[in-house]
């Protein structure tokens, strides 16, 4: 994936009251499956251009800062699902504490 190619901050669709300096969990669906970065937010409710005002419902953008990566096998679907009993990813959604202890591992 090539979203950090550009340097550490991204900005990325916002579909919840994500404000800044939250912690953003970036999910990668099929055919990856996986928890693959822990995002800090660091700028939030910002207008999307029209065409992001198309695609998705909230009309909202943020910005965020890469803070770790985990590659594709650390955090996989079929790790969440036997660890943490997490069977679905389809938005923003609450990490149990036990994970959450896990991804803040290393930094």
């Amino acid at each position: 994936m090539h979203f950090w190619d550009d340097g550490d901050v991204i900005t990325w669709t916002q579909s919840s009251r994500v404000q800044p300096g939250d912690l953003v969990f970036i999910y990668a669906g099929v055919p990856i499956g996986a928890i693959l970065y822990r995002t800090r937010a660091i700028e939030t409710d910002l207008p999307a251009g029209e065409r992001m005002r198309e695609d998705f419902a909230s009309g909202k953008m943020m910005r965020l800062e890469l803070e770790k990566s985990y590659g594709t096998e650390k955090f996989s679907r079929t790790y969440l699902t036997e660890q943490y009993g997490i069977r679905a990813v389809r938005g923003p959604r609450y990490v149990p504490d036990k994970l959450f202890r896990e991804l803040m591992k290393d930094g």
